[in-house]
């Protein structure tokens, strides 16, 4: 399995009610799951199609693993739940996803769209709130590139064949640096800005290849026909 991560929440909440809201399925889907009558919705990823608990301990640890369609393990995830002064903390550690660069990147994806999804969680238990930021399968368009976080940036790993990068040129190697005249640094800028257009909305991207900074522009594809990438 892939490199571990580790993040901490602090939840203005007592530790009884965290855990609750974590092993309640109906309460757990209306927060992860999509707002009502939504447009379109991408299907979930195969990869993480089944989850199987572990190991748990009232109001201490959940243990669980995520299963592909083949019903091989692709990640293991841990939950340490501790009382604080100010209500709770989650401890959350997570292994898995491959060794390869393919997985790494889709670890990567993954960890930013998991602490997104934490975030909403810990909003929701302090104010009653469901904010719908981030949901399964919220993003209605995809460039169809895959890519990966480096020092400099992201670097284009895979282009989807009739996707917006196909149509815009990019290749393996080139360093995105602006998409839609917005900066790009990381995963979360790309991510902002396809988040909030629909599907052959057509927009700009600046990139880096070899020395040289080229640009030029494509269509969004829809989020349920891209092959790769996001």
């Amino acid at each position: 399995m892939s490199r571990e991560w580790k993040r901490k929440f602090d939840i203005g909440v007592p530790v009884e009610r965290v855990w609750a809201a974590v092993v309640d399925p109906a309460e757990l889907g209306a927060l992860t799951g999509p707002p009502p009558n939504p447009v379109t919705v991408q299907p979930q990823s195969p990869a993480l199609s089944r989850m199987n608990v572990l190991e748990a301990k009232e109001h201490e640890l959940l243990r669980w693993s995520l299963s592909n369609e083949e019903e091989e393990v692709v990640a293991e995830f841990t939950m340490v739940f501790e009382s604080t002064e100010t209500g709770s903390r989650v401890s959350v550690t997570r292994c898995g996803f491959g060794e390869d660069e393919q997985s790494d990147i889709f670890g990567d994806a993954h960890t930013l769209g998991f602490c997104h999804g934490m975030i909403d969680f810990v909003l929701y238990l302090e104010t009653g709130l469901m904010a719908k930021r981030h949901y399964n399968g919220c993003f209605r368009s995809a460039l169809g590139v895959m890519y990966k976080q480096a020092d400099f940036g992201l670097e284009v790993r895979g282009v989807d064949a009739g996707g917006f990068g196909d149509q815009a040129g990019l290749a393996v190697g080139d360093r995105i640096v602006r998409l839609a005249d917005n900066a790009v640094y990381s995963r979360a800028d790309v991510w902002q800005q396809i988040g909030m257009r629909e599907p052959g909305s057509e927009i700009t991207v600046e990139f880096v290849r070899g020395r040289e900074l080229l640009s030029s522009s494509g269509k969004l594809i829809s989020a349920t026909q891209r092959a790769i990438g996001e």
